[in-house]
């Protein structure tokens, strides 16, 4: 605790000279992260592979982009790690939600969200844009809010892609939400079952950060096409 009281204190005096800090954690578990949220990055691994010191070294070189992203919602202090769809259902803010992730280089801009529903599968189609000068990779993410009267969690991950960019480049990106990724088990009749009536498909960076959204019927004869919401 005296050795991160001391590392903490030398970063911000670093931060408010206007240095770039980055941290990096060697952690197993889940360590409480709190004092290091204030970053301008922090890098999160286990040190359990042999493979991961080069990995780290070609990262941190820039010899490759960062594109790992959060498998679980980080908790605050005193708390266990959990699935995003658990935290998102008690709506206690994790101090980093399930999917956050950064590249080193850009930030990339999604836009031009359109949903097409067709037997119960979701054709999802977007652009990501790199508006930097320099190249790097893109993780959009694709959630799905749950039907209404369905129960289990408000929202959940479908699909996702690593789009690499190069410095100014737009890609148009189509992803296909298979149909057992939006049925769910009906314990009553012991199978999978799609539920008619309108839901949300979601785009963004995380389970949190979701700009665009669009309304869809997936179990309709018609679908929805809609605007951001």
């Amino acid at each position: 605790r005296a050795d991160v009281a001391a590392w903490t204190a030398t970063a911000s005096d670093a931060a408010e000279r206007g240095v770039p800090v980055i941290g990096l954690c060697l952690c197993a578990g889940t360590p409480d992260l709190a004092p290091f949220a204030s970053l301008d990055a922090l890098v999160v691994t286990a040190p359990t592979a042999s493979a991961v010191p080069g990995a780290l070294a070609r990262l941190l070189a820039g010899r490759q982009d960062f594109s790992g992203r959060l498998p679980v919602s980080w908790p605050l202090a005193g708390e266990a790690a959990s699935p995003y769809l658990v935290r998102d259902q008690s709506r206690r803010p994790p101090l980093f939600p399930f999917g956050a992730g950064l590249s080193a280089t850009i930030r990339p801009v999604l836009s031009d969200l359109h949903v097409r529903a067709e037997g119960g599968r979701l054709h999802v189609v977007f652009t990501v844009a790199n508006l930097s000068d320099e190249a790097g990779i893109a993780v959009p993410e694709v959630y799905l809010d749950r039907a209404t009267g369905v129960a289990g969690p408000p929202k959940r991950l479908v699909g996702w892609r690593r789009v690499p960019l190069l410095p100014r480049q737009s890609q148009q990106i189509g992803l296909d939400v298979p149909r057992l990724a939006i049925e769910h088990w009906d314990a009553e009749t012991g199978g999978w079952r799609g539920e008619v009536g309108t839901t949300w498909v979601s785009l963004g960076s995380s389970a949190v950060d979701l700009p665009l959204h669009v309304a869809v019927e997936p179990f309709a004869p018609a679908a929805l096409s809609g605007e951001v919401r």
